[in-house]
Formats: structure tokens, C-alpha cells, sequence
């Protein structure tokens, strides 16, 4: 089977790492009246994990109130993720297992790689530790690249495929092993596109390497690049304080511990979230959304307020993004016309809008969100799944093949704590640590024992070491 490079493919990785988000203009607060004048300070701290700012508001009679938010973002690392048609998870142990397709190495057991041999496996196996990779805290999935962690030194790892770099190896060659990015470390968390990935170090700089094409190593450039580079502000200075990252087939998104949404890469369907389709080389903030339904739309400052986040969508088209923000709504922009956001119109959008539910009600309670080619994720705090998009494979896992444009309860038990999200299927962990999978499985890439061309709409679990 030949690579299909312009048709499918996306891999979506979400990381965090553990700073705190500050909320501005936090709930609490006095409003004073038409004639009252106020006087706000803030003081931030900022310790490994939490970020506590405190809002002290003087009102002109004399009264003051002084409300304290907290918000904490854990140290944690997302141990399952969905890649074109491979899926990668890490164990409690810190070993790291793959299923799926094969073709180019991305399961890295160190078989051959031929491109005109297709090969796959349909069950978990182990990854090999061969070249020193015995224990990950870390994994991100790509189109046809896997990423890892390594515990203890904080080292990046690839295999797979590596035509435009993406292993960062320094060269374009693949490996079905994993090789270790050339001289970097201290990395908290990675996230893999298409043919790019990017990284998040310790100290809040953002790396990247690979393919260019559409700027989304956001260096300034469109230039391939083998090794990692860091990210850049559209002046050229370091981008710094990210928190989290995603990355989708050609754009990427990033939140900044102040709670600031920042993306750059292609916006050919207005992923980015700009307000245009004009792609960026660099970090654009996300500045404004939209409110309202059809005709009555209404553009107002983007709050920023978001604590997880997703990038989604094919390489070529159908690209999307999706947010949580603090008061658990959920936002999505960019391609619709699949439902893929979830605001009851099959249509663009290049702002952030609001996902709904079916009686246009905001959808709430959401902790976290995935994104694939063409279909997203939520977990509730509840521990419920819910989805909307394009269903062809069964990857909403509603137990149909309908698409939905507003979110639907998948039927998986209420103790889900870890969801991701491949091209055409899902994954989802539960509290025991059992996962299940649903959607496309024509490479094995649900692994349940083999490959097959029938819709999975109702998610299996599948045998886990």
C-alpha cells in the first residue's frame, strides 16, 4: 500500500505539564456601579504544579473584597494515543506498546521497513528496548511516526517514518526502532503531527523539527528541518510559558500558564482561529470568538480562560480545533461541514465558537477533549464520553455509523479517565486502566486481536498487558 500523503491522516497528541493557569478577571469580585471607581492589583505566585492569583478590589464607599483562584493543571502524562492508523500506549510499569499499521516502522519491533510490504499488527506489542528506550513517562503518535519520553533524563525518542525529519534524528531516515532526537532532554511533554513534532521543555520553550511546508515550526520559516528548533514569537524572541500543547496534520496549538489560547500552521480552513484562512509562521494569540446561532452571531474577546485542548483534522483538508475553557464548555473552530464542531451547523468557522447541545444549549462539563481526522472527543467530569463528527467507522461509538454535529453519549461505562482520538477511531482509559477502543480498524489500529474492514461503533476492550 502506498503512503497516501495528500488523502488522510492525522494524528492528535495532547500534553501537559504541571504550571498553574491564571485566570484573569477571576469570578468573585465586586462589580461596582456606574459611579464607582476601582482600583485592581494582582499578585501572582507560581510553584511547580499551581498558580494562585489573588484580585483585590477597592469600591469607593470603602468596601473590599478579595477572592483567591486556584487553579491546578497535574503533572500527569496522557498514556494512550492515536496516530493515522497505529495506536501507542504506556503501561503503569513504563513500557511502551503499539498496534496497528506497521509499514513504515511506526510500531518500532524492528521489522524490515518496505513500503510496498503493508504490515500491521492487531494486538498490543511490546516496543523494542534495544537502543535504550526501556522506560517512557511520555507518548505521542504522528501520521506514520511514534514519539516517547524517556524516564529519568528526559529525552526524546522517534521511530517510524522520517521523510521530512520528523525523528529528529538529523538525517530523513526511517527506523522501526526508537533513536534518540540529537542533543535534547529535560522534555515534559511532545506531540506529533503528520510529518512534524514539537516538544515542551521543562522550562516552558517549545521545540519543534520535521516538515514546514505551512510554517507550523513556527521558527519564522517554511524551511524542513531535521533537529529540533525552537519556537518563535512573530519577533523572533523565544516563545515561552507554554503549558500545554497539540499538534494536528499541518498546525499546532499551544495554551500559556496565564490561560492564553496561541496556534500557527496551515488555516486553510481556518484552524487557527484568526478570523482568516492566511496560515501563520509564527504563534498567533486567539483573540476574539463568536456567540450566538445563525443569523444572530455575535464577535466578542476570546476569554482566556481554556485549560485543555486539541487539534484536529485530515492532512489536506477537514482541520479543526477544539477548547476547553475553566467553566467547562467547550469551543471548537475551523472545518464543520462533518460536525466535527459540534454546534449544530455543518459549516466553517474561523473563530472560535460555541459547542452545543442538541437543543442549542452550551454543552457543559467538560474536563478534557480529543481530536481526529474529522470527529472529537469530550470527557465529562462525570467520567462520560461524548462525541460528534463524522462517524463512518464507528469512531463516535454511539453504536451507529451516523455522523453528528452535536455532542452524543458514547456507551462506555461512566469511569473513563483518559480519552485519544486517531484518524477514523477512538481510545478511552478506564480508571482500572482497561482501554477500549472504537471506529476504523482496517490495519488492526483497534486492537482486538486482528484487521478488518466492518464498523466498530461500540467500543471493545481490548487484551491489555
Amino acid at each position: 500500500m502506498k503512503k497516501l500523503r495528500l488523502s488522510f491522516l492525522i494524528l492528535i497528541a495532547i500534553s501537559v505539564i504541571g504550571l498553574g493557569i491564571v485566570i484573569k478577571n477571576g469570578c468573585g469580585a465586586v462589580v461596582p456601579s456606574a459611579k464607582t471607581t476601582t482600583t485592581t492589583t494582582k499578585k501572582t505566585t507560581t510553584t511547580a504544579k499551581t498558580t494562585t492569583t489573588t484580585t483585590t478590589t477597592t469600591i469607593s464607599t470603602t468596601t473590599t473584597t478579595t477572592t483567591t483562584t486556584t487553579i491546578t493543571i497535574p503533572i500527569k502524562s496522557i498514556p494512550i494515543a492515536g496516530g493515522g492508523y497505529h495506536t501507542i500506549a504506556l503501561d503503569t510499569t513504563g513500557k511502551v506498546w503499539t498496534w496497528g499499521y506497521n509499514t513504515y516502522g511506526q510500531l518500532g519491533i524492528g521489522t524490515p521497513i518496505d513500503p510496498n510490504m503493508s504490515s500491521y499488527r492487531g494486538a498490543p506489542v511490546l516496543v523494542s528496548q534495544e537502543t535504550g528506550l526501556t522506560s517512557a513517562t511520555a507518548i505521542a503518535a504522528g501520521g506514520w511516526h511514534t514519539l516517547a519520553i524517556r524516564s529519568g533524563d528526559g529525552t526524546v525518542w522517534a521511530w517510524g517514518d522520517n521523510s521530512f525529519g520528523q525523528l529528529g534524528t538529523g538525517t530523513i531516515d526511517p527506523s522501526s526502532v526508537p533513536l534518540q532526537v540529537t542533543e535534547f532532554s529535560n522534555v515534559a511533554a511532545i506531540a506529533a503531527g503528520a510529518y512534524h513534532t514539537i516538544a515542551l521543555k521543562n522550562d516552558g520553550t517549545l521545540w519543534a523539527w520535521g516538515n514546514n511546508h505551512y510554517g507550523q515550526l513556527g521558527d519564522g520559516t517554511t524551511t524542513d528541518r531535521y533537529t529540533p528548533v525552537q519556537v518563535r514569537n512573530k519577533n523572533l524572541t523565544p516563545f515561552t510559558g507554554v503549558v500545554a500543547i497539540s499538534a494536528g496534520g499541518y498546525h499546532n496549538i499551544a495554551l500559556k500558564s496565564d490561560g492564553s489560547l496561541w496556534t500557527w500552521g496551515a488555516n486553510s480552513d481556518g484552524q487557527l482561529g484568526t478570523g482568516t484562512t492566511v496560515e501563520s509562521h509564527t504563534p498567533f494569540h486567539v483573540t476574539q470568538e463568536v456567540v450566538g446561532q445563525p443569523p444572530n452571531l455575535e464577535v466578542r474577546p476570546f476569554t482566556e480562560e481554556v485549560i485543555a485542548l486539541a487539534a484536529g483534522g485530515y492532512v489536506d483538508y477537514e482541520r479543526f480545533t477544539v477548547a476547553v475553557k475553566i467553566d467547562s464548555t467547550v469551543w471548537a473552530w475551523g472545518y464543520g461541514l462533518s460536525g466535527q464542531l459540534g454546534n449544530a451547523y455543518d459549516q466553517y468557522r474561523y473563530l472560535p465558537c460555541q459547542v452545543v447541545n442538541e437543543d442549542f444549549s452550551p454543552f457543559t462539563g467538560a474536563a478534557a477533549v480529543a481530536a481526529g481526522g474529522s470527529h472529537a472527543v469530550a470527557l465529562k467530569n462525570d467520567g462520560t464520553v461524548w462525541t460528534w463528527g463524522s462517524n463512518y467507522g464507528g469512531q463516535l461509538g454511539n453504536g451507529t455509523a451516523s455522523f453528528r454535529n452535536t455532542p452524543t453519549p458514547a456507551s462506555v461505562a461512566d469511569n473513563t479517565t483518559i480519552i485519544a482520538a486517531g484518524l477514523s477511531h477512538t481510545i478511552v482509559m478506564k480508571s482500572g486502566g482497561t482501554i477500549w477502543t472504537c471506529g476504523s480498524n482496517e490495519w488492526g489500529q483497534l486492537g482486538i486481536g486482528d484487521a478488518d474492514s466492518q464498523v466498530h461503533s461500540t467500543p471493545t476492550q481490548i487484551s491489555w498487558p
